[in-house]
């Protein structure tokens, strides 16, 4: 499958200005000017991205996946992360953490939840410790 996005504003992180880029096999191929695919056998999607900003995927270091807060107890636990809120805010590699919580929370959940994003597409790793004293990590 090909995927031509043409007349993005496209940023490699450097801004290259209005180009086409072209996708194959969830690789990109090539980034020019004017890219024309000729051939009615190709299987080919084509994307008008006309007034549209195309950037390489975001890297967020310090996310709690399995949800924030619960330090006060379970009344205070925030939901986990889903998928979809990563990806529509352009974050594509994440990496998660405790972060206070180490009482309602676990390093068992995080890591099922670092696996499951990962399944989704995702490229997820975590931090096997929290802030607690002693410090709690993946080898007990």
């Amino acid at each position: 499958m090909l995927t031509l996005i043409k007349n993005a504003r496209i940023y490699s992180p450097r801004h290259l200005g209005v180009c086409d880029l072209l996708v194959c096999s969830n690789k990109i191929a090539q980034i020019d000017n004017n890219i024309e695919i000729s051939g009615a056998d190709l299987p080919l999607q084509q994307i008008d991205a006309q007034g549209k900003v195309l950037i390489p995927g975001l890297v967020d270091s310090l996310v709690h996946i399995s949800g924030g807060g619960g330090e006060g107890g379970f009344n205070t636990r925030t939901p986990e992360l889903n998928f979809g809120d990563a990806v529509l805010g352009g974050v594509t590699t994440l990496v998660g953490a405790l972060g206070t919580d180490a009482t309602t929370r676990s390093l068992n959940e995080l890591h099922g939840k670092a696996r499951a994003l990962t399944a989704d597409g995702l490229s997820c790793y975590h931090y096997t410790g929290s802030y607690q004293v002693p410090v709690k990590n993946a080898n007990g």
